[in-house]
């Protein structure tokens, strides 16, 4: 048979691999990408021996990378972050740089060579992008605070993978030195520099014109040509070809046509990338797996709890809330994309071990199967801490008190027949408005120092705290308010805050904000006065106006 039929028959197993991973994964509620890979696994467990793969899969699953890291940079604009920026830079390269730092001093006692110590703390110091974003994308939460850090610690951790590209092979090699080091971060530099610029002064302009012919065909075309440019030019530099369409990406996310270009790749992004993550769990051998179970824990663990403590510590030193730091440290465990671009690339050079490899594959998936179930239990683990934690008055007021309360907001607030919005994102912003236009006095409660600096310039009444908090509420005088605003987006979050509210005032009217239409009975039933729906009233009001549209006017 002709190498065509076998290329055919590859992508048939693998998208039907991932159809059937993916359906038991929607089936419980998963992540779908957790389908696609332990389908993949299970896979290359029981099947894998009967079937000889073409190579051709192996560049179909990096182009899926490369689309899919294409439309992560023009989805998220640089601008919407700028509120971030300085923990998304600072922070993100503190957190590389001692993540890297940590892994080279331990790892060296567990029989790691120190080259080798290096290079896994360098993979490590990597998370992953399309795992944390989709999960904020699906929970509604990428334009919370912590999903606007995520975002911008995660991007500036793509952009790290340049310099990491052109340095560790000469670390990692025996006839590296200090001047080919310099030489290799000059050369990243530059490449940067030059992406950039390119990006800002020609290819906007082109396809703009493009655009103008009206020919989606032909914005498709213009579009993945693009992206694939970047990818070809990154690799003839030595770079992975998915930076380069990353960074394509990011040079189209100021144009006005960046939701256009995502529009019209997202179908064959999804395709390719499905792939890509297929291979992944087929490419992790089973026996290496399984006969190194206990060594592959131990690194597991290791890289988990070292990521989050520092990274809640970064965010600590940064001035964020607990919970803030508590959320944003648990989505960052992960061993991200990269860490399998890089280090497949070197065991082909013969940087690293065939086991090395291996290994970093079987901790990198742990973490990428674990961090979904870490996102979305947070909020309820950091609850359980909080309450375990405040049994011990002593110990509770060193931390929690300490780091999370601002002495300069212990007066009491002189107000009542109130409104209190709890978290003052773009929905409380839209409230407050309305409500100084109309004079009726509200105070807005949020665990942002951004947010409540902005209160404090504007004069407007504020509590510094998180809403779930029981003593805030109370600060807040709910027991005296007409009127609660839940504007948080957890549903667990917003459970309690009902219960707290109702326990302060049986009185007051809770108004709750939820994306969710299963969740809308369960919080009514919580006593929610009104639960709002944006999509929904969006929706009405689309519907409502095309109605009086197509009414008869009156003559």
């Amino acid at each position: 048979m002709s190498d065509g039929f076998f290329f055919l028959r590859d992508i048939v197993i693998v998208l039907g691999v991932g159809f059937v991973g993916g359906f038991v994964a929607r089936k419980f509620r998963l992540p779908l990408i957790l389908g696609y890979l332990l389908g993949g696994f299970a896979f290359s467990t029981f099947l894998l021996s009967r079937f000889t793969f073409d190579d051709s899969l192996q560049t179909l699953s990096e182009i899926g990378v490369a689309l899919l890291l294409f439309t992560l940079g023009a989805e998220f604009s640089l601008r919407q972050m700028a509120r971030v920026r300085r923990v998304a830079v600072w922070g993100g390269i503190l957190q590389i740089l001692l993540t890297i730092l940590a892994t080279f001093i331990i790892l060296p006692n567990f029989g790691f060579s120190i080259q080798e110590s290096f290079f896994l703390g360098s993979v490590f110091a990597l998370s992953s992008t399309a795992v944390v974003v989709k999960m904020l994308a699906d929970r509604g939460e990428l334009n919370t605070l912590h999903g606007e850090i995520l975002v911008g610690i995660l991007l500036l951790q793509d952009l790290a993978v340049i310099p990491l590209m052109v340095v560790l092979p000469q670390l990692l090699s025996s006839q590296g030195s200090i001047g080919a080091i310099l030489f290799s971060i000059g050369k990243a530099a530059v490449i940067i520099l030059a992406t950039f610029f390119l990006g800002r002064t020609i290819i906007p302009k082109v396809l703009e014109k493009v655009a103008r012919f009206n020919t989606r065909e032909l914005l498709l075309l213009s579009v993945v040509f693009f992206a694939l440019s970047f990818a070809f030019l990154a690799h003839l530099v030595g770079l992975p070809p998915s930076i380069g369409a990353f960074l394509a990406g990011l040079l189209i996310s100021e144009s006005i046509l960046n939701h256009a270009v995502f529009t019209e790749i997202r179908p064959l992004r999804d395709i390719f990338s499905i792939i890509f993550f297929v291979l992944l769990g087929m490419f992790l051998s089973p026996t290496f797996f399984f006969g190194n179970l206990f060594a592959i824990i131990v690194l597991f663990l290791f890289v988990v709890v070292v990521k989050m403590i520092i990274t809640f510590s970064l965010m600590i030193a940064f001035s964020y809330h607990t919970k803030t730091s508590f959320t944003v440290a648990s989505s960052l465990t992960s061993v991200g994309e990269f860490a399998f671009v890089l280090a497949g690339l070197f065991v082909t050079q013969n940087l690293i071990t065939p086991n090395l490899y291996n290994l970093i594959l079987s901790v990198s998936l742990l973490t990428i199967l674990t961090t979904p179930w870490q996102m979305r239990f947070a909020p309820k683990v950091y609850r359980y801490i909080k309450e375990t934690v405040r049994k011990n008055p002593r110990l509770y007021n060193s931390f929690f008190g300490k780091l999370d309360f601002d002495k300069s907001f212990t007066e009491e607030l002189p107000i009542e027949n109130h409104t209190v919005i709890l978290g003052y994102g773009r929905v409380g912003k839209v409230v407050s408005r309305v409500l100084m236009r109309v004079g009726i006095p509200f105070i807005g409660v949020d665990f942002n120092l951004a947010v409540i600096e902005e209160l404090k310039k504007r004069g407007m009444p504020y509590v510094y705290g998180d809403p779930v908090d029981l003593e805030v509420l109370d600060f807040a005088q709910v027991d005296k308010a007409k009127v609660v605003v839940v504007a948080v987006p957890d549903r667990k979050s917003q459970e309690i805050i009902i219960r707290n509210a109702l326990k302060l005032n049986i009185h007051v009217k809770i108004i709750v904000r939820s994306h969710f239409e299963e969740d809308k009975e369960f919080l009514l039933a919580s006593g929610a006065h009104a639960v709002i729906q944006p999509e929904r009233e969006a929706g009405l009001t689309i519907a409502q106006k095309i109605v009086s549209l197509f009414q008869p006017k009156a003559s």
